[in-house]
């Protein structure tokens, strides 16, 4: 059901442990040809979604492709922006421009251990988010690391080139610049 996509902030259910189980499951049954790799990606999906600041991040951005063979794999990412800054009011969207009824969440749709805030994910949380998926909690926190690094270096490049082709876009990238910038810190300072 569509209201099943959020985390309860009252009851957290575990719901991106319960992807990659899922993932388990059918790599068991021979429908996936790599379930290694397959939960790589999602993590990996998972991660980039926590350090472009998209707490709304739910369920349903997460999905799997039937191949031409048969096999199930887990699609590309898609609809993951950078929510940071961004303020909806009844009859305007503006990026930066004050709080407005429906102000940005950073309440996280799926928690990332303990942490329901995406401004307060701790290694600790990283941690038992590891183990509540199967992981270890060094392969996670390489990966984040390694992930956090990665668009450290080519943030400002990508932000250069979105105000070059759009430049009425200035505000919103430089709110992308520090939502995303911020998160990277965070990850980064922890390390």
């Amino acid at each position: 059901m569509p209201a099943r996509k959020y985390e309860s902030a009252e009851h957290p259910e575990g719901l991106l442990a319960a992807c990659f189980g899922l993932l388990d499951q059918l790599g068991d049954r021979d429908l996936v040809i790599a379930p290694a790799i397959e939960r790589q990606r999602l993590l990996r999906q998972v991660i980039v979604n926590v350090l472009l600041h998209n707490p709304d991040a739910h369920l349903k951005n997460y999905a799997m492709v039937l191949q031409n063979n048969g096999k199930i794999s887990v699609s590309p990412l898609y609809d993951s922006l950078c929510t940071y800054g961004l303020n909806f009011s009844a009859t305007d969207v503006s990026w930066g421009q004050g709080a407005g009824p429906a102000a940005h969440t950073r309440s996280l749709s799926l928690w990332i251990g303990s942490a329901n805030n995406v401004d307060q994910i701790s290694h600790k949380d990283w941690a038992q988010f590891a183990v509540e998926c199967g992981f270890t909690a060094a392969f996670v926190r390489r990966m984040v690391r390694e992930l956090a690094i990665k668009i450290s270096d080519v943030l400002p490049r990508t932000i250069e080139t979105v105000i070059a082709q759009h430049p009425l876009a200035m505000p919103a990238a430089e709110n992308i610049r520090r939502g995303v910038s911020q998160q990277v810190r965070m990850i980064l300072d922890e390390s």
